[in-house]
């Protein structure tokens, strides 16, 4: 079964850099032959081996510049010239350790379950794998409901879990965020910097901060504030 790495970069927030350092991640963390695609809507500086191809579509109401309902379009049926299994991993992940199992655990959909709302079967789509062409479903329905999805669903992960039946979640240490479990609470995290947890596999960092941000001191707030963690930079590269 063909393996294929697949990022997203549109609007301004990540530059091309960002791509560049996934792709270096996944080469070193992952021993099967793989097709690192970059779907964007700037393909120019893209570097080979690196493929980048046109974002597909979503509806017009989805569509906004930071949308993440943009995710949707990784079940175009557009993309039929991708076979086989797709890693999906977003561009401000950092990868610490070997992911060949990503690939290779047993079972169809795989995402994390979100740490925000455990328990409620709603992943999070920073890190899911699937099989191409499989979950064309999920595409079809978005472009059925149009502008009703975004009034029954807060996000496009939300909408996903609701569509995918046969979903699983990744090992809860396999995937970790960086501000919900390695930064610590208040009071400690004034005294306390951000660890990495020996059995990561990745270091996920939604929201703020991003990794080179995370990289420096965090903002004076008594539960945003975060000690360096210069162990990012020997990973984000």
């Amino acid at each position: 079964m063909a393996k294929n790495v697949v990022c997203m970069k549109w609007g301004e927030k990540y530059d091309r850099d960002y791509v560049h350092k996934l792709y270096q991640m996944v080469r070193r963390h992952c021993t099967h032959d793989f097709r690192f695609i970059c779907l964007t809507d700037d393909p120019e500086g893209m570097e080979a081996p690196i493929e980048a191809f046109a974002i597909p579509a979503v509806p017009e109401v989805l569509e906004k510049r930071v949308s993440p309902w943009r995710k949707l379009g990784l079940f175009s049926p557009e993309l039929s010239f991708i076979e086989g299994t797709v890693l999906f991993l977003d561009l401000d992940v950092v990868i610490v350790g070997n992911i060949d199992g990503l690939f290779d655990i047993e079972g169809d959909f795989f995402i994390i379950e979100n740490w925000t709302q455990k328990g409620k079967g709603i992943g999070n789509s920073s890190v899911f794998r699937f099989e191409r062409g499989r979950y064309d479903f999920i595409y079809d329905e978005a472009w059925k409901e149009g502008g009703s999805l975004i009034k029954r669903f807060r996000t496009d992960q939300a909408f996903v879990s609701h569509m995918v039946k046969d979903m699983n979640f990744w090992p809860r240490h396999w995937c970790r965020s960086f501000k919900e479990e390695l930064r610590p609470v208040f009071p400690l995290n004034f005294f306390s910097a951000p660890r990495l947890p020996e059995d990561a596999k990745i270091i996920v960092f939604h929201g703020f901060p991003d990794p080179p941000d995370a990289m420096g001191r965090g903002p004076l707030h008594p539960k945003k504030f975060f000690h360096p963690s210069p162990w990012i930079g020997e990973h984000w590269r």
